[in-house]
């Protein structure tokens, strides 16, 4: 029988694998502690807005669960004793504590708790400070721009397709060019069709969202409509409609949703959502990582805050108004 000699550079090899084997059986007598020491610090989320004058901010702390499932956890968290401050050029506005219901009792059964600022407006173009101070925390603060105003436009032909769906083409298009306003990262495009409808007797206000696209021949399946888009070259952007999505949206009023009742249209309405880049980041971050096709086991953290976590924000809202004629065609008697 022939000698089995070893070359050195297999000897060292097979010695290099028994020494890992050795190593890893070693570590796995090691304890396993995922979870690191909980480091108490102050969580605030606000998102200011040009579009109403209560501005909320939440006050929490950092909490962690026994085992490791987080849903079960159910202790109030806020911090009462915070002195919540907004700054804007000279002037420092001080919040106060309130309480308001949940519309979700399922896993919190107390009410929600906030801090609030009325009556105060958010200026497009201008720079926040917030601050939060707890005699149990280190101080948190974090200062945001608000975008700019911007521009948005509706072409002749596009006004004239609101006006009049029927007498033009499925495939002629409604066209809203938009010019961001400075500091604006990100925005949302969005048509609303508005009208009142007699329900039970008394007049109401509704309306219904104009989608961008659906799979034809079974309209409104598969629908897409405005979601958060990132700023297109210098600031500049389009949102396009086809006048087949907008005519159908007019069915699905008369037919599906209001079959019976009497409806006047009054007005489409184009809005348009501008955020800045705090907002837009901690957007992306908390969406931009759901992928169906694959598993993800980082979730990564977004934060503007100096001395705590969390996100403090900002959007502005602005519209851009089609009134219909008194003699729509849609309109039902």
């Amino acid at each position: 029988m022939k000698e089995l000699r070893l070359f050195p550079l297999q000897s060292d090899l097979i010695r290099m694998v028994f020494y890992a084997l050795g190593v890893g059986s070693m570590a796995c007598n090691q304890p396993f502690e995922p979870r690191a020491p909980l480091e108490s610090k102050m969580v605030v989320f606000s998102i200011l807005s040009t579009d109403r004058t209560d501005q909320f901010v939440r006050v929490e702390r950092t909490y962690m669960p026994t085992g490791y499932d987080a849903m079960v956890y159910t202790t109030d968290n806020f911090v009462p004793d915070a002195v919540v401050t907004i700054q804007e050029s000279n002037t420092t506005h001080t919040l106060r504590d309130t309480t308001f219901g949940r519309s979700d009792t399922s896993r919190y059964k107390f009410p929600l708790r906030a801090y609030f600022a009325k009556p105060l407006a958010i200026n497009y173009g201008v720079s926040y400070q917030l601050t939060v101070r707890s005699p149990q925390f280190e101080d948190a603060s974090t200062s945001i721009v608000v975008p700019a105003r911007p521009m948005v436009v509706m072409t002749p032909l596009s006004s004239a397709v609101l006006r009049s769906p029927t007498s033009h083409q499925d495939i002629a298009e409604i066209v809203f060019t938009i010019d961001l306003g400075a500091g604006a990262k990100g925005w949302i495009g969005r048509l609303f069709i508005y009208y009142n409808v007699l329900k039970e007797g008394t007049w109401i206000e509704d309306r219904t969202e104009v989608p961008f696209y659906f799979t034809n021949p079974k309209p409104f399946t598969n629908v897409a409509y405005g979601d958060l888009t990132h700023a297109g070259y210098n600031n500049r952007s389009a949102a396009v409609y086809l006048n087949t999505h907008y005519s159908k949206t007019f069915v699905k009023i008369l037919y599906d949703k209001y079959p019976n009742s009497k409806i006047t249209f009054t007005r489409a309405v184009f809005e348009l959502v501008q955020v800045e880049q705090h907002l837009y980041n901690y957007y992306m971050v908390a969406h931009g990582n759901n992928d169906p096709y694959s598993v993800r086991l980082d979730e990564p953290l977004y934060t503007n805050l100096v001395g705590g976590v969390g996100v403090v924000g900002a959007y502005t809202l602005d519209s851009l108004v089609q009134a219909y004629p008194e003699n729509f065609t849609y309109n039902r008697d």
